[in-house]
């Protein structure tokens, strides 16, 4: 099984026991279409939408991928490869993301931001444009989404790390 993968182990009538591997560490995954967190889901709260989200960036892509040790949530450690940054400015300051691309050639950023943990999960993404001839991105922040993470207390995925979100230059 690969370093984060994931293996259907046992199904029982449309429940599915799945065992995975994340930080060298096996779980087990309980994924069943009847739980009350499924068939009681209320939506997504999101905030308006606006033209100001919507930015302008700069992709660069690395030479090798960089592997980046990062925390998990429940205390593993994972090390996600990124294979390129995008460089964008809002208002008065420069951030940069680290990316992956995408099969279409779009970019998937991970970002943290001042609204974590209070009116979003502790951080999200956001797929980029394609990038065109001279590296530049559209990143419509509108469109970020909430990991999986983010809807429960035993969620596997990678944490908040300065090296995977926003931070100024």
């Amino acid at each position: 099984m690969p370093a984060a993968g994931s293996f259907s182990w046992v199904h029982h009538g449309r429940r599915l026991v799945e065992l995975v591997l994340r930080g060298g560490r096996y779980a087990i995954r309980l994924r069943d279409p009847s739980a009350l967190t499924r068939t009681e889901f209320q939506g997504v709260p999101t905030f308006p939408v606006s033209q100001e989200w919507v930015l302008q960036g700069c992709y660069t892509p690395f030479d090798e991928p960089r592997i980046v040790q990062v925390g998990r949530y429940g205390r593993t450690r994972s090390s996600p490869p990124f294979s390129c940054a995008v460089a964008l400015g809002f208002g008065s300051t420069a951030y940069e993301l680290a990316a992956n691309s995408g099969k279409d050639g779009a970019l998937t950023c991970a970002f943290p931001d001042t609204t974590n943990g209070f009116e979003t999960a502790p951080w999200r993404a956001v797929t980029t444009s394609v990038s065109d001839e001279e590296g530049r991105v559209t990143i419509d922040f509108n469109r970020a989404v909430k990991f999986p993470f983010a809807f429960s207390d035993f969620g596997t995925w990678p944490a908040r790390s300065r090296a995977t979100g926003c931070r100024s230059r």
